[in-house]
């Protein structure tokens, strides 16, 4: 049988399946202690499973802090911390920790696995549970986090949820009676792009069952190309189908290795992690720095170079140029907690002083660490930055040790919010006097450019004949509500391989 077909048959089999064993390997004291665990919260349901939904949104809206919301919350904390104490919940979320470091959950193929079948367990040695049971205990380490931010254990549960994430989230979709094919394909490539898998064409193919855009796509396995036609193809797919946005998941910068050879500066390489995106979600973005245009993005805009179509035309607007660079924030992937504020304290007291200290700059620098956006650890929502998040960046910049370590929610998410936008990229200076935030990889001479129907500005690099390619998107204080296109601005073609 060759391969195009098998990939096609897998999700009609699981499909129609009615039971999936998602075997983990053999046994050993850590795997016993987190299966039976589990299955023993799940079975006590000291809170009902919709009663454990209600808990996690009463304790989401307790900021608001009128009586009933607190009486409710107090309840809501009483009631976990008695599921805490019967089941030791410190050993037990360890344990799953480390059973989550087995390779099945790394693994990119078990998704369509877990997600189309009508009936999931997994099983390790001779225990097997619901898959059910595990989500219940995944909602429990969700209501922890929430409830007790500073304990000890919200690392490892924060851990727990972060592995399974995607996992549970898409079988939470198919569960709730939508079908499968929910998520926009590039969406899923994103978020699974730290899945394995032996062939790096399957970062397409293995999840084209799942995505809800894979017809207007016109996406088929085709092994008989190679990997940089697949993810090039793919690519001028999702431009036409989503707009400039995709180029938001492009960088010069790679953690773990160089780009993919070949593959074109604006085409999202799939082989390795892709960079979060400073915009947010696919979905949704708080800026618009080109104001209300709009992106013409059709079949002509791709030029062939050599034997490919690999280069790209968008109608631009060059609005700068670097001038300085920062050094990249050490230790790019390292998860956060509160001791890696001390390393962005020492990473941005090498920046020049002056970026923080004269009143013209101090507004700017404080939200461009964080792009002018600030999440809450654990969750997915984001918002713009609201005056009072200065506190974050004033407990950074402190002589005060004791301010990082503060247990005051403001302070925590902007260190948070700082940490997680910086990864690997460097802070920067323009010659007309902006401070922005993108890729590490950026130099001195780059140009700022805006992108009609881009959301947000791009570092370009030029090349040769007239073409650049793309170093990153950025943030860029002064340039992300439309200002570049007041006026009667220069705009014209830009040409990206």
């Amino acid at each position: 049988m060759e391969k195009n077909t098998q990939v096609q048959l897998m999700g009609d089999i699981y499909r129609r399946a009615s039971d999936v064993i998602a075997w983990l390997g053999k046994e050993d004291a850590g795997a016993v202690l987190a299966l039976e665990c589990i299955a023993q919260v799940y079975e006590a349901q000291v809170f009902s499973q919709s009663g454990l939904r209600v808990a996690i949104a009463t304790a989401e809206i307790r900021q608001g802090r009128n009586n009933e919301q607190e009486a409710s919350f107090v309840q809501v904390q009483a009631t976990l911390e008695n599921v805490l104490h019967r089941f030791d919940f410190d050993s037990v979320v360890k344990a799953v920790g480390r059973l989550t470091e087995r390779s099945w959950w790394r693994r990119l193929w078990v998704v369509q696995e877990l997600v189309l079948s009508q009936q999931a367990y997994i099983r390790c040695g001779p225990i097997a549970i619901p898959w059910t049971s595990f989500e219940y205990f995944l909602d429990l380490c969700e209501l922890f986090m929430l409830c007790f931010p500073a304990d000890s254990t919200f690392y490892a549960a924060y851990i727990v949820n972060y592995k399974t994430f995607i996992l549970s989230k898409c079988w939470r979709q198919v569960q709730s009676g939508r079908p499968p094919t929910m998520f926009q394909l590039l969406e899923m490539m994103i978020t699974m792009a730290i899945r394995e898998t032996s062939d790096p064409r399957d970062r397409v193919y293995a999840l084209l069952g799942l995505a809800e855009d894979r017809k207007q796509l016109g996406i088929k396995p085709n092994y008989s190309l190679g990997c940089v036609e697949v993810y090039l193809n793919i690519a001028e797919a999702l431009l036409l189908r989503h707009g400039l946005v995709v180029l938001s998941y492009c960088s010069a910068r790679r953690a773990s290795k160089l780009r993919l050879d070949g593959l074109p500066s604006w085409a999202p390489d799939l082989s390795g992690t892709v960079p979060d995106p400073l915009r947010g979600s696919m979905a949704s973005s708080l800026y618009r720095a080109s104001g209300t245009s709009r992106a013409v993005v059709n079949h002509r805009c791709f030029r062939y170079h050599g034997s490919l179509r690999s280069i790209l035309e968008v109608q631009s607007i060059a609005v700068d140029t670097v001038a300085t660079a920062s050094v990249e924030r050490p230790s790019p992937r390292a998860s956060f907690d509160v001791s890696k504020a001390k390393i962005l304290r020492k990473w941005l007291r090498k920046i020049p002083r002056l970026l923080y200290t004269e009143e013209a700059m101090y507004d700017a620098i404080w939200r461009v660490l964080v792009a002018n956006r600030i999440s809450r650890r654990g969750q997915e929502a984001s918002r713009e930055a609201e005056p009072q998040d200065e506190d974050g960046f004033k407990a950074l910049i402190s002589h005060d040790g004791t301010s990082l370590t503060s247990s005051d929610g403001i302070i925590n998410d902007y260190l948070y919010s700082a940490w997680v936008r910086t990864v690997e990229r460097c802070i920067f200076t323009s010659s007309s006097g902006r401070v922005g935030l993108s890729s590490s990889a950026i130099r001195p001479h780059d140009y700022i450019v805006i992108l009609l129907g881009a959301d947000m500005p791009f570092i370009v690099r030029p090349i040769q004949n007239d073409q650049c390619q793309i170093i990153g998107e950025a943030y860029v204080h002064g340039l992300m509500e439309g200002e570049a296109m007041r006026g009667s601005p220069r705009i014209g073609p830009l040409y990206i391989r």
